[in-house]
């Protein structure tokens, strides 16, 4: 995607896997006509945006702010 997921992909991701969890009981989405549509083909992106954006931290900056607090620990 290259850019910020927005609440419209988190919706449609969420499809997404409701739809897999339901062909793992040998169901679909289409079963329901009432329910939309996932419009992205999730599994065609090599990385999960909404994951990658929650992986996008400093790991350095994390690292020195884990040794502070481990520091601050009683014995």
């Amino acid at each position: 995607m290259g850019r910020r997921p927005t609440e419209d992909d988190t919706y449609d991701y969420g499809l997404f896997l409701l739809n897999k969890l339901l062909n793992e009981q040998g169901r679909s989405l289409t079963d329901f006509p009432s329910m939309p549509m996932f419009r992205i083909d999730w599994d065609a992106h090599v990385d999960n945006p909404l994951i990658a954006e929650q992986l996008d931290y400093d790991k350095a900056e994390e690292h020195q702010r884990a040794e502070h607090n481990i520091a601050l620990f009683n014995d």
